[in-house]
């Protein structure tokens, strides 16, 4: 199900069940001359759509623009950047709205640098310190040292920040930068908006790797990695 295409009652009953929320997030950057430069954001968004096939769960709208720090390119190769400072107050306005609908297992998916880079860092920040906030309201401050905690007890994950390339799909899924892995994605995502092409020898650094050559990618590896993601997730969340 997707959030924005829910009703009301419809909202209640998937948080009433504890349904998983998905939230995409991703940034506008330079990926080669041959890739769209939303490929970071448009790979969480295919593997949510691949989980949505396969179990009962609630997609949230993406967040599509986050901090590149102009790390490969400068606007005039299409990147954006939104500083961590800037995107902290929209993450816990986006992240406070899902925990007020009633939603208690949120996991943000990035792609882009990892679980660690400032995009990840940001979402992480912001709902770790909204769950600390909801348990001191309903708890009472000093709620962790209160009591021991129950077997089980999930407090700390009621939002969670995650690589989309879940640690079981790997391999075959990896990542990289507009290499053979993220070529593949695209390829096997949206084939009429990558142009190959576009690849030579004076290109990118990020596109010639020997070992991961852009031009080696394959919409059938891309297929292979997207289902691999969507397996794990699907077997994660029904466990």
């Amino acid at each position: 199900m997707y959030l924005k295409t829910m009703r009301p009652a419809q909202i209640r009953d998937a948080a009433a069940r504890e349904l998983p929320v998905i939230l995409p997030i991703g940034c506008v950057e330079c990926h080669g001359h041959h890739l769209p430069v939303g490929c970071d954001t448009i790979i969480v968004e295919e593997v949510a759509r691949r989980l949505e096939q396969r179990l009962e769960c609630v997609i949230a709208p993406t967040v599509d623009y986050g901090p590149t720090g102009y790390d490969v390119s400068g606007p005039e190769l299409g990147t954006m950047d939104v500083a961590p400072d800037e995107l902290m107050a929209y993450a816990r306005g986006v992240l406070r709205g899902l925990l007020r609908l009633g939603f208690r297992r949120i996991v943000v998916w990035v792609f882009h640098q990892g679980e660690r880079g400032p995009l990840a860092t940001t979402f992480h920040l912001a709902g770790q310190r909204l769950v600390e906030e909801l348990m001191c309201r309903e708890r009472g401050e000093g709620w962790w040292g209160a009591r021991l905690p129950e077997p089980g007890d999930r407090t700390f994950n009621i939002i969670q920040v995650r690589s989309v390339v879940h640690p079981k799909s790997a391999p075959p899924a990896g990542g990289d930068h507009a290499g053979g892995y993220e070529t593949s994605y695209m390829l096997a995502a949206c084939q009429d908006k990558v142009d190959l092409s576009l690849l030579s020898d004076d290109g990118p650094w990020y596109t010639l790797r020997t070992d991961n050559l852009s031009a080696s990618a394959t919409v059938a590896r891309g297929e292979e990695m997207f289902e691999a993601m969507a397996a794990a997730w699907a077997g994660e969340f029904a466990g």
